[in-house]
């Protein structure tokens, strides 16, 4: 008895305890707001995932954009810590079951001290569950399969977060050309303006006349003030995507040279290869489909009882005696056949959601090709139409220069030259758009050689951090 409580304390010295951690919204708040694109682990960060990348960038592209978004996503961080807690539990089911002690004392009322017998009987067992190999590799095999499925949502998660970044800078792009040619259209309508008051006050137009060149001019106003208010939603849109304040985006140097390489001709062949082997919905289907897999060897497994055995010892009234307990499951009533009908029905659906999934993803592509192609036609047609404005502006201005016409018709030609620019503006917003909901069905840039999705690491602690836990 004296080295049963010792090794009972020593067994207990090994368990581990609880350490409290509240939540403070108030710290996670102040946190948030003093992010900035100065960090320190955004730079190790970055590097960790495209070595040759400058870092930060003078201009910000989509690609660090991108890779600040990986960083300060919170998100995709409770998406990072997903993965690791279901890859911590393949150890849970690596671990080899304890055995169970029984101890069931009996005492013999029967029997007197005068007998010179004790009266106590004291069984002692130990139990130890054997676990066939093959059970337990299985086990093992199906969380390695959860967490393959939970490390592909991951890349899932992390590819809307390129996306969501994508649109962001694609809208400040859209919007601060419309907005730059509707200032332009509304100075040209403020020297129109100008221009009528004079004739009004000479007579040789009527108050109507006046009256509606100034309506047009208060409309052009009123677009430009919707234009600014899009470009501060587009703005925080983007801040939101990255997981940043509003503060820190505001005045920040974008480069928009990935907006102005517009690919002529796509070859959908190329396209749907890749949209079937990069999209991580059918990734995660085939993962899930194999998952089953192994749901169903496993049920076909249990159809074989595991067995115990129990050593034990029993002091019975001064006697010794020594035996070996065998214990199983007798499959009498069943030999699991309702789950193995389970896991083979659950395998038939994945097989038939793998092929709906992969039968969406290839006629939204195509879908995504035609729309493009629509919009690219439509883009041209655009330039076309602008060119000939240019031509015509030009001969406008010869035509003022030697006093053939005046400077308020140039000034009219100049408005519709400046409508021509909005509509191309217009075209081009579709056709970047259209690029957008390519490389999303993809899940890879249009120019997508050697392009792999990116694995996101976890985010490593600072000091500060670290010291706090």
């Amino acid at each position: 008895m004296r080295y049963v409580v010792p090794c009972f304390l020593l067994l207990l010295g090994g368990c581990v305890r609880y350490v409290d951690q509240p939540l403070s919204p108030e710290k996670s708040m102040n946190e948030f707001e003093s992010r900035s694109l100065d960090d320190p682990g955004l730079k190790d960060f970055a590097e960790s995932i495209h070595p040759n990348v400058q870092f930060p960038p003078p201009k910000w592209d989509i690609t660090a954009l991108t890779i600040a978004g990986f960083y300060f996503q919170p998100g995709l961080e409770a998406d990072r810590y997903h993965y690791l807690t279901t890859k911590a539990k393949i150890a849970i089911e690596q671990e080899y079951p304890n055995p169970t002690l029984i101890l069931a004392p009996a005492f013999n009322s029967t029997t007197t001290s005068s007998d010179g017998i004790s009266p106590w009987i004291v069984p002692v067992s130990l139990d130890f569950p054997l676990i066939s190999s093959t059970k337990r590799n299985l086990r093992i095999a199906r969380r390695r399969a959860q967490a393959e499925i939970d490390l592909l949502e991951l890349a899932q998660n992390a590819w809307r977060c390129r996306q969501s970044v994508h649109q962001g800078l694609l809208g400040i792009y859209i919007i601060g050309k419309e907005t730059e040619l509707l200032q332009q259209q509304y100075d040209l309508q403020s020297e129109n303006v100008k221009l009528t008051q004079q004739m009004l006050a000479a007579g040789q137009v009527s108050a109507f006349d006046a009256y509606q060149v100034r309506n047009e001019r208060d409309g052009v106003h009123y677009a430009l003030l919707q234009t600014k208010r899009r470009q501060g939603i587009a703005t925080a849109s983007l801040a939101e995507a990255i997981g940043l304040p509003l503060s820190v985006i505001n005045g920040m140097d974008y480069d928009f040279s990935r907006f102005k390489q517009i690919p002529e001709a796509l070859a959908s062949e190329a396209l749907r290869r890749q949209c079937l082997l990069n999209r991580t919905d059918l990734l995660v289907s085939m993962a899930q489909y194999k998952q089953s897999q192994l749901e169903l060897q496993y049920e076909i497994a249990r159809q074989y009882p595991d067995l115990t055995i129990g050593p034990g010892y029993e002091f019975d009234q001064d006697d010794n005696k020594w035996g070996l307990g065998i214990s199983l499951e007798l499959p009498l009533l069943n030999q699991n056949q309702a789950a193995i009908g389970v896991a083979m029905q659950k395998r038939t659906e994945m097989a038939a959601r793998f092929n709906a999934v992969q039968a969406d993803a290839i006629g939204r592509m195509e879908r995504a090709v035609t729309d493009y192609r629509n919009c690219l036609e439509k883009y041209h047609s655009a330039q076309k139409l602008l060119k000939d404005k240019d031509q015509t502006i030009g001969k406008l201005q010869e035509m003022q220069a030697i006093g053939q016409i005046s400077r308020q018709q140039v000034l009219l030609g100049l408005l519709e030259h400046n409508k021509t620019q909005l509509l191309e503006t217009d075209a081009l917003a579709d056709v970047l758009q259209c690029i957008r909901k390519i490389e999303d069905e993809m899940q890879a840039p249009t120019d997508f050689a050697d392009w792999k999705q990116p694995i996101v690491p976890v985010r490593k602690k600072s000091k500060a951090d670290h010291e706090e836990n």
